[in-house]
């Protein structure tokens, strides 16, 4: 029996220091572990720290961009009728806007001879250093092409509507 327990006492004492590396290594590995954290949440916060003394940021600084939605508001004079169409325009702020819509719709745009989509459309014109007018054309398959000149404003908004009409069979 003192053999059985002689051998249990060693193995007891084997196990214990088995269990006793374990605990040394997960406690290391504890320690790196909080030491990496603390390295981290010293490298996210140093800059906040800094920045305590300084002045706080001004208003205008952390101001995002006023951006300006441009809404049809044509208060102006009566709107202005020539063959097919019919114009329209309102000062602007700034910038200059060509609005072109199309009965029937979806007819192409082109401006000073380029192609600039299909009807409803809104374009940019960039009416500095442009010389004379700016000629707009809308045409569809199956209606009369429809041409018409404006003058290039700076902040003015326009809306042209073009009237098409069916080639061949015209219906009143």
């Amino acid at each position: 029996m003192s053999e059985a327990t002689g051998s249990t006492g060693s193995m007891g004492t084997a196990s214990t220091a088995q269990r006793a590396e374990p605990s040394r290594l997960a406690a290391s590995l504890r320690v790196v572990a909080s030491l990496l954290a603390v390295l981290a949440a010293s490298l996210l916060v140093a800059p906040e720290l800094r920045q305590l003394g300084s002045e706080p940021p001004r208003r205008e600084d952390l101001a995002l961009p006023l951006e300006t939605t441009l809404v049809p508001a044509f208060d102006g004079p009566a709107p202005r009728s020539t063959g097919p169409f019919v114009e329209r325009s309102t000062p602007l702020e700034q910038g200059s806007v060509l609005m072109v819509e199309s009965e029937p719709a979806g007819a192409e745009v082109l401006v000073d001879g380029v192609a600039q989509g299909r009807t409803p459309v809104s374009l940019t014109l960039e009416c500095a250093g442009h010389p004379g007018p700016v000629r707009v054309e809308v045409r569809r398959r199956g209606h009369a092409a429809a041409a018409y000149e404006l003058p290039c404003n700076d902040r003015t908004m326009t809306q042209l509507t073009a009237r098409l009409k069916r080639r061949g069979n015209q219906r009143p």
